[in-house]
């Protein structure tokens, strides 16, 4: 019995899957160097798709604990599946924590051809915008808040908390730095299960 024929993806299809993911994914060669990545590795990284490919994957991630080995050094040296928190700093976050998954990419020979790491925002929080406008409180309700986004919902929410802050919660005068109406705001804002904080608790 003849094997069924496998489909031939186009690069487009390929991508539009990969953007369809709700985690950030990024697949290299077995030299680390990007072949693909989705939207939320996008966001995630700062660069745009065309910026990232050809480059290594340790170029456009910015990491705060240099030291350690990249999750997908591991899985390519070890050939396994590699999975653990990194800390990193987001264009748009600051300082987040992400649990990565890291796994080497075999041909039909079995042989490592390439690595994929898969990325999603860690339930706690690490750092507000600013330490000195956090609270405990604040915190904890962020993280239980972002919790169920994507990171490119997450992203949002922290670049408008950031506007909406910077602006003493005024929310006409976030309008304008935003560049969007009152009831734009106000539908994101709902979306993103952004409150706007009691007075004297500050956020």
């Amino acid at each position: 019995m003849s094997a069924a024929p496998v489909a031939t993806l186009t690069t487009q299809q390929y991508d539009s899957i990969l953007d369809a993911v709700s985690d950030a994914v990024l697949i290299t060669d077995a030299e680390r160097h990007i072949t693909a990545l989705n939207r939320q590795a996008q966001v995630l990284g700062g660069l745009r798709r065309e910026e990232a490919l050809g480059r290594q994957c340790s170029d456009v991630r910015p990491r705060v604990d240099g030291d350690r080995d990249c999750p997908l050094t591991t899985a390519l040296r070890e050939e396994r599946s590699i999975t653990q928190q990194l800390e990193i700093i987001t264009p748009h976050r600051g300082l987040v924590r992400l649990d990565v998954t890291a796994l080497p990419l075999r041909n039909e020979a079995g042989v490592i051809v390439g690595g994929a790491v898969i990325c999603r925002l860690a339930p706690t929080k690490l750092a507000a915008t600013s330490p000195d406008q956090a609270t405990p409180e604040a915190s904890a309700a962020d993280a239980s808040d972002t919790e169920d986004l994507s990171i490119l919902d997450a992203t949002e929410r922290q670049a408008i908390e950031r506007v909406l802050r910077e602006n003493g919660w005024n929310q006409g005068l976030a309008c304008r730095t935003l560049g969007i109406s009152r009831t734009t705001l106000w539908r994101k804002m709902k979306k993103l299960n952004i409150s706007v904080p009691r007075r004297g608790t500050g956020r």
